[in-house]
């Protein structure tokens, strides 16, 4: 399927591990020049032996998503050997776990920076190019914590919640000039962190792995955990051509775990 984004430019936060990962590895076969960045040193190594590049193009680089100055030299970077950025999609990690009651003001306060305001100042710094030549698609990774609060998860349920009113208020603001802003909402997906949070509810439950992730199958009706491919797979859909009318919307993707919407 042609998705009419081949030799655009995309920038993507997180993709050098998890669903940000297989985002750009999608991209990549579409066609489209892709800029990863991330703090991490290992994981950029660790990707760059990974990603299968064709005849696209590929940017690693190592930058802060929550320093300002690290942002606009990613920005001119990508804009002196690739051109304008026309996609942006935004798959950071999740914050640290913890109940709702139990955070602090630090807590949260460097939740919401990491993982909402970073990404929509970095969203804002990218407007006036996509204005400029009427076309843009911006795609927020977040959580069916939005939704559906996950046990544990509260700063990702929050913070990730401010992200995605952020999508809706600025799609209705860009609608008319050929921009779409959505939110991807990823149930429970075979990532690093999944296993992280599987074997912390197993350990507080007293019960082996094996059974608690039996437990986890149960209150899936798919009976299985998605993998980031399927998400990749929606997310290209929404940064093609073909979704130009799609904008303001939160997609889950979840095998029917979210209960209600």
């Amino acid at each position: 399927m042609d998705y009419g984004i081949k030799n655009k430019v995309a920038l993507i936060s997180g993709g050098t591990s998890g669903i940000g990962f297989s985002a750009t590895q999608a991209l990549l076969n579409e066609g489209v020049n892709v800029v990863v960045f991330s703090r991490s040193k290992e994981n950029i190594d660790r990707a760059k032996k990974q990603f299968i590049v064709g005849d696209s193009k590929l940017l690693i680089l190592q930058g802060d998503l929550s320093n300002s100055d690290s942002l606009e030299k990613i920005i001119k970077t990508v804009n002196d050997e690739l051109g304008t950025i026309d996609i942006f999609v935004a798959s950071s990690g999740g914050p640290s776990f913890g109940e709702a009651q139990s955070l602090t003001e630090d807590d949260f306060n460097l939740a919401l920076q990491s993982n909402f305001v970073s990404i929509a100042t970095l969203t804002n710094k990218l407007l006036p190019s996509m204005k400029a030549q009427k076309w843009g698609r911006i795609v927020f990774v977040t959580t069916s914590g939005v939704i559906q609060p996950v046990k544990n998860l509260a700063l990702s349920n929050v913070a990730r919640s401010a992200l995605v009113s952020f999508a809706k208020t600025l799609s209705s603001e860009i609608a008319s000039e050929g921009i779409t802003v959505n939110s991807v909402i990823p149930g429970m997906i075979e990532t690093t962190r999944l296993k992280q949070v599987i074997a912390k509810r197993a350990k507080t439950n007293g019960i082996i792995l094996n059974e608690q992730l039996e437990n986890e199958y149960s209150e899936i009706p798919a009976k299985r955990f998605g993998t980031p491919q399927e998400i990749a797979n929606l997310i290209v859909f929404l940064c093609s051509q073909g979704a130009s009318y799609v904008t303001g919307s939160r997609i889950a993707a979840d095998g029917g775990y979210i209960k209600s919407q």
